[in-house]
């Protein structure tokens, strides 16, 4: 039995360690052009949004966003990111594939992470951010 207990004691902190949390952003008219909801801790320096820009894709009807993300450690952070685009009633796009994406951010570097909406019909988007790690809570 007490080996047992010791099973789940070392599984449920495993657990605790691996990050499941991702760091999600919605536009706004603030500033930086998003609005943080959640943030996932293992980001605090090593990708840290920084600035969101809009425009449209090479056809000027497509909603295209960019999000810039600073690293300020010394190390590398590889994360995936996904975008749900949204249209005016807050409702994914029919048809929409949600596909992840992996980048990695260099140390002491800033990165480009881009994505362009699968419609012109695209209002609004939610963008998710997870540490390769973590990759489960990407859907």
């Amino acid at each position: 039995m007490k080996n047992i207990l010791t099973c789940i004691a070392a599984f449920i902190a495993v657990g605790c360690v691996s990050s499941d949390s991702a760091t999600l952003l919605v536009p706004s008219d603030a500033p930086l052009g998003f609005t943080l909801i959640s943030e996932n801790p293992q980001f605090s320096r090593s990708a840290e949004p920084t600035e969101l820009k809009r425009g449209f894709a090479e056809d000027g009807v497509t909603p295209k966003i960019s999000l810039l993300v600073q690293n300020t450690t010394s190390s590398a952070q590889r994360l995936n990111y996904r975008v749900e685009w949204l249209d005016a009633q807050d409702m994914p796009l029919r048809g929409q594939v949600d596909v992840a994406r992996e980048a990695t951010i260099p140390a002491g570097s800033v990165q480009s992470l881009v994505s362009v909406a699968p419609s012109s019909k695209a209002v609004r988007f939610r963008f998710w951010m997870t540490d390769v790690g973590g990759a489960a809570s990407m859907r």
